[in-house]
């Protein structure tokens, strides 16, 4: 089974870099780096924990976009086939009328 999500129009599409604080608390803290390119379809980020004592670890994740046809070419080139599918689940955010 392959679960996945379609890379929608995020404010990465319009930005390039971002930086967001994901959590402060009284002895640490996170922070994630993003860089986005949209013309090599990659996101690449890092996820900073930083602790009281001065120590940090950093998390980097590499991802590459790909739509639901490049899916689809990959999966048949490798033998898969389709066993089920689902109506794509709109996430809260997308379901709230714009005004």
């Amino acid at each position: 089974m392959v679960e996945t999500a379609v890379p929608g129009a995020s404010s990465l599409s319009l930005e390039r870099q971002q930086t967001i604080v994901r959590e402060v608390g009284h002895e640490h803290l996170k922070i994630s780096a993003v860089a986005h390119d949209p013309y090599a379809q990659h996101l690449t980020s890092q996820e900073i924990r930083m602790g009281a004592d001065g120590r940090y670890q950093m998390l980097p994740i590499v991802r590459r976009n790909a739509h639901l046809p490049k899916l689809d070419l990959m999966a048949r080139v490798t033998g898969l086939r389709l066993a089920q599918a689902s109506r794509p689940q709109r996430t809260r955010a997308a379901a709230q009328p714009r005004g």
